[in-house]
C-alpha cells in the first residue's frame, strides 16, 4: 500500500491519527537494532511520549461510539417496527 502512494503510513495508529504518531518499520527494516534504537529514543524523550499519549487518547475518544446504547436502540427500533413492546427494566 505504501508503494502505491495511498498514504504515507501503514500502521493503524498513524492512519487513524492522520499523521505519524508511532514509527513504522516494515519488513527488512524491522530489525532488533532499529526497533531498540527507536525505543531508546522514545524513552529519552518525554515530550514525544506525551504526544503519543495525547494522540492515542484522541483516537480513543474519536472511536468511542457508545456501542451498547446504540445496539440497544437498534434492537428497540426493530421491535417497535414489528409492533412488539418491551420494557427496558432488567431483572
Amino acid at each position: 500500500m505504501k508503494r502505491m502512494g495511498y498514504l504515507p503510513y501503514v500502521g493503524l495508529p498513524n492512519i487513524l491519527a492522520g499523521r505519524f504518531v508511532v514509527p513504522e518499520f516494515l519488513q527488512h527494516a524491522a530489525t532488533p537494532e532499529t526497533l531498540s534504537a527507536a525505543m531508546l529514543e522514545l524513552i529519552a524523550d518525554p515530550v514525544r511520549q506525551q504526544d503519543m499519549v495525547d494522540a492515542f487518547s484522541a483516537i480513543h475518544h474519536e472511536l468511542r461510539q457508545n456501542t451498547a446504547e446504540r445496539a440497544a436502540g437498534a434492537i428497540l427500533d426493530i421491535l417497535h417496527s414489528r409492533g412488539q413492546r418491551h420494557d427496558l427494566a432488567m431483572a
